[in-house]
């Protein structure tokens, strides 16, 4: 008889336990919290690593500006007497801006939203996690157990975070670059397009604005608040950035 009590309480413990680390509390449960995770991890490193691809198309679309605009030949295109065939090389010199502006907002804007998606899901089951934590005793042998659980995928998830701001701060040093090399060719384009017709400038020169304002105010201001949402765990909902949606 006191076999059966001995081995029935012992069951009774065990799945108390069990209970308390998989779900921990009324609305928490540690194995679900432990898979979404994984889960963005796994989403970071992939993303992470399309980011720094696209950033890389980036390199060779603007390289491609740069070559026109350095290696005489925008030069040669404001110097032709050929009106038609000057108003197409423009138009051209124009389309290859346009599809920088398109690898960024096609490309990596999505990537943007998705590495502040990851970050807000981190952060939420921060603030999941310590409110768990707040309601367990530890004096309780089982729910001591669980704080120590719960203390780990904490920490997991700090681990996680870092890595994505060291990411993010990578991503930013990259665009840097590009903001600054498109600097550079805004001066020199407008200053060898001055003596075109100004329906010629017209729109080489929104081009130019668009690319300028998505790198230096839509994209890097909304990876420096990503970086800031992941410091003070703040929501990050508010840095998605609007993404083009093709027609159907």
């Amino acid at each position: 008889m006191k076999s059966t009590l001995k081995t029935t309480k012992a069951i009774l413990v065990a799945a108390f336990s069990a209970a308390v680390l998989s779900s921990c509390g009324a609305g928490f449960d540690l194995q679900v919290a432990e898979e979404q995770v994984k889960k963005n991890e796994q989403a970071i490193e992939e993303n992470v690593k399309r980011a720094e691809e696209t950033l890389q198309k980036v390199d060779i679309a603007l390289a491609e500006v740069d070559a026109v605009v350095n290696d005489g030949e925008l030069e040669d295109i404001v110097n032709s007497v050929d009106k038609q065939a000057q108003a197409a090389n423009i138009f051209n010199v124009k389309s290859k801006v346009e599809n920088i502006s398109d690898i960024i907002d096609n490309d990596l804007v999505p990537l943007i939203n998705r590495l502040g998606a990851s970050g807000g899901d981190l952060n939420e089951l921060i603030k999941q996690i310590e409110a768990e934590l707040a309601t367990l005793d530890p004096s309780i042998p089982e729910e001591a157990e669980a704080i120590e659980k719960l203390t780990k995928l904490l920490s997991k998830i700090n681990d996680v975070k870092a890595i994505l701001s060291g990411s993010i701060e990578q991503i930013s040093e990259k665009l840097e670059f590009v903001d600054e090399l498109l600097d550079k060719l805004v001066v020199k384009i407008q200053s060898l397009t001055a003596s075109l017709p100004s329906w010629l400038q017209l729109g080489l020169n929104v081009a130019l604005d668009v690319v300028k304002n998505q790198v230096s105010v839509k994209i890097k201001e909304a990876l420096a608040k990503l970086i800031t949402g992941l410091v003070d765990d703040s929501g990050l909902g508010d840095i998605l950035l609007p993404e083009i949606v093709e027609a159907p």
